[in-house]
């Protein structure tokens, strides 16, 4: 990619017009080969013929449109799961399938440590 300096910025800024509206001064369209915009529609004029209408209205009078170009959106997502969400996931599992949430997990993880060794430190000294 280029990099503008001092000249190229006063470049830019004589032809902002045609930058913006992506036409030469006389009108005609620029084919920059850009990507469209998402909400962006351009309608170009193929082919214009007159006639005169009669009645009844002929069988052979028809009304045709394309789309030129698709506008294309890459979305790229990249999942990245850390040790909160992690917690979060089990503990919302464990509460809805158990009934209990990561608080009782720390309560059984204490009594089973910390008041199991009291429990025999306190038998221990008796």
């Amino acid at each position: 990619m280029k990099v503008c300096n001092i000249e190229g910025l006063r470049c830019l800024s004589m032809h902002s017009n045609m930058l913006i509206t992506l036409e030469k001064n006389d009108g005609t369209p620029i084919d920059c080969n850009c990507q469209m915009q998402c909400e962006e529609v351009k309608l170009f004029l193929d082919r214009n013929s007159k006639r005169t209408w009669a009645y009844p209205v002929p069988w052979d009078i028809r009304y045709r449109w394309a789309v030129d170009k698709y506008s294309k959106t890459r979305l790229r997502r990249d999942v990245i799961y850390s040790f909160e969400d992690l917690l979060v996931s089990l503990g919302g599992t464990a509460s809805f399938f158990l009934g209990c949430s990561v608080l009782s997990f720390i309560e059984i993880g204490y009594y089973l440590t910390l008041r199991l060794y009291w429990f025999v430190n306190r038998k221990h000294n008796d």
